[in-house]
């Protein structure tokens, strides 16, 4: 969906097995439960936050690819040892397998690395008659992160580096 408002989104998550994120995030360093994902349009903005995906409980949900900027990010320094941001949260809805951002990310790079991620994790599916297995995730993630700092020789390494895997 393209700006789709908080309410189509948490219902869409509902059936869903892969759901994709390119939106903004923010990392709320006062309150993190209140960090999210902003949807919707400019006229009619909402937050999805971890207090609400923490509410969802999600079953056919596998994989969740966050191209947000601070998705992976506990900004919190009294919490630094916990994992509350939108990625973990993302994880206690039912997601097993979570893709996100430590920081801000262009989004060129952004949807670089979407972009070569997707067409490498087709590319196993089909060999492996469509079975989304938790090695196949990190197998591919892991190549888009390689192939990223080879194509630029290590130098933008703000942009591949940035990228984790939760799972």
């Amino acid at each position: 969906y393209v700006n789709a408002a908080k309410e189509v989104v948490i219902q869409s998550l509902q059936n869903c097995n892969i759901a994709h994120f390119a939106c903004h995030g923010i990392s709320n360093v006062v309150t993190p439960s209140h960090s999210g994902l902003h949807l919707g349009t400019a006229t009619k903005p909402s937050l999805l936050s971890v207090e609400e995906l923490c509410d969802l409980s999600l079953h056919n949900a596998q994989l969740a690819y966050l191209s947000a900027c601070s998705t992976a990010q506990n900004g919190d320094h009294g919490l630094i040892n916990e994992i509350l941001h939108v990625a973990s949260s993302f994880q206690l809805a039912g997601f097993p397998q979570v893709i996100g951002n430590l920081w801000e990310v262009r989004d060129s790079v952004a949807k670089d690395m979407a972009t070569d991620f997707y067409i490498r994790l087709q590319r196993k599916l089909a060999n492996a008659s469509g079975d989304l297995g938790d090695l196949m995730i990190v197998d591919t993630i892991h190549e888009t992160i390689q192939a990223r700092r080879v194509s630029t020789d290590g130098y933008d390494f703000l942009g591949w580096t940035s990228l984790v895997h939760f799972g």
